[in-house]
């Protein structure tokens, strides 16, 4: 009888540590992905944001990796490489612990998405409230997040205080 559980256990951390294995390569991808749209973005390619004067994507992966460059750049500026980050962070994380048995907890997703909309919101909002450079941006270097709490601070607060 206890063989039978032991199997049963042992089936279940195989099947934990492929799923684990999974997880890590996939978030890899997507992450290697999105790093490489992001440097290869040209203001040139057709996007989200304006149809571009390019009929080649001169991005490194293509059209969609175009797209989304400009989709990212727009909403969140240079923030946007901290969706990379992020991602690389978490599988790193997931390789890093590919040999514990842990359960699905929920709440602790919850949480880290909250704090990632929020690190996303003052980040962007710091960005746009403290941008000198000249870009090539579609919306700003805060994108159209940081326009929106960037301008909202300052003039809740003025420079300084926002």
């Amino acid at each position: 009888m206890d063989n039978k559980k032991t199997k049963g256990a042992e089936g279940e951390d195989l099947t934990n540590h492929r799923l684990r294995e999974g997880a890590f390569i996939g978030l890899a991808a997507v992450c290697i992905y999105l790093f490489i749209a992001l440097v290869s973005y040209d203001s040139a390619d057709p996007g989200w944001s304006h149809t571009g004067t390019n009929d080649i994507a001169k991005n490194a992966v293509g059209l969609t990796g175009a797209w989304l460059a400009d989709v990212m750049y727009s909403l969140c500026g240079f923030m946007a490489f901290l969706f990379p980050i992020m991602i690389a962070y978490r599988a790193w994380l997931i390789f890093h612990e590919r040999l514990q048995a842990k359960a699905f907890d929920w709440f602790g997703v919850g949480m880290r998405f909250l704090g990632f909309i929020l690190v996303m919101i003052g980040t962007t909002g710091l960005a746009e409230l403290n941008s000198v450079a000249a870009n090539d941006l579609p919306a700003g270097p805060g994108g159209i997040l940081g326009d929106i709490i960037g301008t909202s601070a300052h003039d809740a607060f003025n420079v300084i205080g926002g």
